[in-house]
């Protein structure tokens, strides 16, 4: 057995062996055995000479010792295998202290030093324990204990199949279903089915434990980061010789999630519509998602850790990982020429680090998932503080050990060439970090003029005149095309005629009694009729299309010709001001403090036929846009205004946080033609020079001041 680089190793000249806690229980397991803590809940093997030594610890001296062992183990012991033991157990405080004289060891680095992370360690998880499962399991065996048999297995597995088919057939009715959970009652349906599939999880631990004779001596509450999760106590599991049961009990919890999950599937193809069923789906779905995500996830303390171990036959995954990685990163970074923690074969050794660093990448990530949650869920104030807590002590706790490790070597680390480059490399990356970099900030724009407009008949008719060509001025109210309808000529001709039909029985309303009933009635049809007539006769003004205001034709469609039939959806010219053209734009919050007005940029169109041409940004907008009516800006899936919500009340979409207006012009008129329609593109502007380091400062600034409130 080997010891970590830098450990300190006992004297072999020491006289006394330090003594077992007594609280330990000692297994047997192959020819080795199992010390059992029951404080930590930690289980480590140890090999048959480890085994002897542990059973020669009344010989006294650390000689006699390995005397002992050797003849006891048939196998050479030396006093440096009994130092590196006796190192190992006060490591993992497997020793008694009152018997060592030595103090209880305090935690170290930022733990140390901060009460507060030694608070957010000691809240972070916490065992509440619930009950005693045993009667229970016994009494439910008979009943439970076919279900985990190859026969009942597979019935389930059977059930799965057809649920799922059925479940495909109604897929459409299966996945909306989700939205009936934004409800407060589908709230509670839904936290109602996590607290049962919880309970069925354990449930599948114990039931196993129970099939191999393991006693489970409780079911509790656990607080992980104050989430609250069920556990159950598998620990005697660990007296089993046979690795196949004690890989069934690990994966006991996730057989009865997919068990819950194939049954409640099948289920709810055959339930109505209700409570009942939005809980049977909530198991089938969370069942699904975690088995899946979470239990089988290598990479967390669950079910999925425990499988992953015992199927590639390396035991305690994380610390023999994280110990083996640790020297792994000083060889890369230093060359320091350390012995590894441990010699393993080479499939052994390359799954321990890929685990190892894989696992440290998802608990940067999950800190930094937690922290946010924590800052979002309670006061602005206490959620910064248990943001930078949790930081603190899950990021910068581990990295604060390994540098105050790096620290303690300082002397071998400056003697290693390898040392140099690691520095120079390092030296490089803040440089790097500081050297100010061309800023550029692209804006999503489209570009049109101040006054444009498409023409359109305003009812369907034949084209009579035209006076339309590319390219030429006009004024405001200058007639662009006529065009005739029939329906609004036969609608006035038959409006008309009701008017007279209706004014002759009115004027023989004294010549005729029925007629003198009917004055209040034939008055209001009278009315009504000119009104229909004055509306025909406005919607024949406006088939004569006239310009609303002074510009330029800059498109008309070709196929036009006179007596051609339009229709009310055909355009048919495109008209703008003679304004050089104009881009309106969403500018970012990340980005509104780098702009102003006269800055310069360049507009690049989407379409790539069309030419870019240099740009001035005008004007931006004070405030935040509660929506902007450029629908272009968001219509397509690579837009990059994120779109919130689509407005009611026109055609506005509401932008996705915080986007200013912005209003650019070209310095002359050399902008793209826009003479088809609105051209969407992009402006980029260069907004000067600015260093990673300074960007990412900035960003972390207005992040923490918005979200404090200050």
């Amino acid at each position: 057995m080997r010891a970590a680089p830098g450990a300190r190793m006992k004297d072999p000249a020491e006289d006394l062996f330090p003594g077992l806690r007594e609280d330990l229980d000692i297994f047997r397991s192959g020819t080795g055995c199992i010390l059992q803590d029951g404080l930590s809940g930690k289980n480590f093997r140890i090999g048959k000479e480890a085994f002897a030594i542990l059973c020669c610890l009344d010989s006294g001296s650390f000689e006699r010792i390995a005397i002992r062992a050797g003849n006891l183990c048939g196998t050479a012991v030396t006093t440096n295998d009994v130092a590196s033991l006796a190192n190992f157990l006060s490591t993992h405080g497997l020793v008694d202290s009152r018997r060592t004289g030595d103090p209880p060891a305090k935690p170290s680095g930022l733990m140390g030093r901060l009460p507060i992370l030694r608070l957010l360690s000691s809240l972070s998880f916490i065992r509440v324990p619930l009950f005693c499962p045993e009667p229970f399991l016994k009494l439910a065996w008979p009943v439970v204990g076919p279900i985990f048999t190859r026969a009942g297995l597979c019935s389930i597995l059977l059930a799965g199949l057809c649920g799922t088919y059925l479940a495909s057939r109604q897929w459409d009715v299966f996945s909306t279903t989700f939205m009936s959970f934004l409800s407060f009652e589908g709230a509670l349906v839904f936290t109602a089915g996590i607290a049962l599939l919880m309970l069925c999880h354990e449930m599948g631990h114990a039931f196993m434990a129970h099939k191999f004779g393991v006693r489970v001596p409780v079911i509790g509450l656990a607080f992980m980061y104050f989430v609250p999760v069920l556990y159950t106590d598998t620990t005697d599991a660990w007296r089993l010789q046979d690795e196949r049961s004690r890989r069934l009990i690990d994966a006991g919890g996730i057989i009865a999630d997919l068990s819950v999950a194939a049954l409640a599937t099948l289920t709810w193809s055959f339930l109505e519509d209700g409570s009942f069923r939005s809980l049977v789906f909530s198991l089938a779905t969370i069942s699904w998602i975690a088995s899946l995500a979470v239990n089988l996830n290598p990479l967390m303390r669950f079910d999925g850790y425990y499988l992953f171990s015992s199927l590639v036959g390396v035991e305690n995954l994380h610390p023999r990982g994280f110990a083996l990685a640790r020297w792994h990163l000083r060889e890369c970074l230093f060359a320091l020429g350390d012995q590894p923690p441990e010699r393993l074969p080479a499939m052994h050794h390359a799954i321990l680090l890929a685990h190892a660093y894989a696992s440290w990448i998802y608990r940067l990530l999950l800190a930094l998932a937690i922290a946010t949650a924590a800052w979002h869920l309670v006061s602005k104030v206490v959620g910064m503080a248990l943001f930078i807590g949790y930081l603190a002590m899950m990021v910068a706790q581990p990295v604060a050990n390994e540098l105050a490790a790096w620290r303690k070597r300082i002397g071998d680390i400056r003697a290693s060439g390898r040392s140099r480059y690691t520095g120079l490399a390092l030296l490089g990356l803040i440089l790097f970090s500081l050297i100010p970099l061309p800023h550029w900030v692209a804006i999503p724009v489209v570009a049109g003029h101040e006054h444009e407009t498409v023409l359109h008949a305003p009812a369907s008719g034949f084209l009579q005149q035209l006076h339309l060509v590319s390219g030429q001025t006009f004024h405001s109210g200058d007639v662009m095309a006529v065009i005739k309808s029939p329906e609004i000529e036969s609608g006035m001709d038959l409006a008309r005629l009701r008017i007279q039909l209706l004014e002759t029985r009115i004027r023989r309303i004294t010549a005729d009694a029925s007629d003198r009933s009917l004055v209040t009635v034939l008055g209001n049809e009278l009315e009504t009729e000119r009104r229909s007539l004055k509306n025909y006769e406005d919607l024949l003004a406006d088939m004569v299309l006239r310009a609303p205001f002074d510009g330029r034709v800059g498109y008309v469609d070709p196929e036009l010709t006179h007596a051609m039939w339009i229709n009310t959806e055909a355009p048919l010219a495109y008209l703008h001001s003679e304004d050089g053209g104009r881009l309106r734009g969403m500018v970012s919050e990340a980005d509104i403090l780098q702009l102003g007005p006269g800055f310069n940029g360049r507009f690049i169109p989407d379409d790539p036929l069309l030419p870019s041409c240099q740009v001035v940004l005008e004007r931006l907008a004070p405030m935040p846009a509660a929506g902007f009516a450029q629908p272009e800006l968001a219509d397509s899936e690579d837009s990059i205004v994120p779109v919130e919500q689509p407005g009611i009340a026109d055609d506005t979409v509401v932008p996705h946080g915080n986007w200013y207006e912005a209003g650019l012009v070209p310095p002359g008129h050399d902008c793209p033609d826009t003479s088809i329609a609105s051209k969407r593109g992009i402006v980029r502007i260069h907004a000067g020079y600015s260093s990673i380091l300074s960007a990412v400062f900035k960003r972390i600034a207005r992040v923490v001041i918005r979200e404090s409130g200050f």
